[in-house]
């Protein structure tokens, strides 16, 4: 060992309260928004669609998504960036939904 650090709390984020907002905003995302394909019978999912433009065109955008499930005890948080995909996030919710899917019936 070389060196050993310990663990300390560098300050609060958020408070429980804006916590709880900020998932009932991503639970909407996923129950009415621009992640409804990642609805599942098994679980509710919570999560935030995105394209970031690097070009003067929108279409040269990097397409990302970023969730966690189930919402209401989170297991598993996904966090996908397809760099020039677009600004169609299809592909990222696609691949986040398979992450959450294989993950939680393993």
């Amino acid at each position: 060992v070389v060196k050993t650090y310990k663990p300390y709390e560098y300050g609060q984020v958020m408070t429980a309260d804006e916590a709880a907002m900020l998932t009932d905003l991503m639970i909407a995302v996923v129950e009415e928004g621009t992640a409804t394909s990642l609805q599942s019978d098994r679980y509710q999912a919570a999560g935030k669609t995105g394209t970031a433009e690097y070009q003067t065109g929108k279409e040269e955008a990097h397409s990302w998504f970023v969730g966690f499930a189930p919402a209401e005890d989170p297991q598993i948080v996904v966090s996908i960036v397809l760099e020039d995909a677009g600004n169609d996030g299809g592909t990222a919710k696609a691949l986040a939904k398979q992450l959450i899917d294989a993950y939680l019936t393993r």
